[in-house]
């Protein structure tokens, strides 16, 4: 399996930290889900959670420094769907160095190895 390269614009907002794609990335592999399942658009844009708002981080710091600052994410361009998400799995060891600095384990789920871009749903 080839591994796709991208950036994330990352987005602070407490108790959430995300990494928000281009409208563009979100566009296109939206675009390539198969009509048939009517899938839908997902209500935010195109994004990784680096930490959900359930989460209770043992830190915050000054984790606002970080907003709007560029990651790198890599990829798989293969679009999964668990119903009823289409997703890609992702990686990025500065996503990693953030829930860790925040206290938090290093994957959300830890039995999961990767984060997931969300694609679209057939909510």
């Amino acid at each position: 399996m080839s591994m796709c390269r991208t950036t994330a614009i990352i987005k602070c907002q407490q108790p959430k930290i995300i990494a928000e794609f281009s409208k563009d990335f979100g566009n296109y592999y939206f675009s390539l889900i198969p009509k048939y399942y009517y899938a839908n658009r997902q209500k935010y844009n195109t994004h990784v959670t680096i930490v959900r708002g359930f989460e209770k981080p043992k830190i915050w710091k000054d984790f606002l420094d970080i907003n709007g600052t560029t990651i790198d994410i890599f990829y798989s361009p293969i679009i999964l769907y668990i119903e009823p998400y289409f997703f890609m799995n992702c990686w990025s060891k500065q996503i990693i160095n953030i829930r860790r600095e925040l206290g938090l384990s290093k994957y959300r789920f830890n039995k999961q190895q990767s984060y997931h871009i969300s694609i679209g749903n057939t909510k």
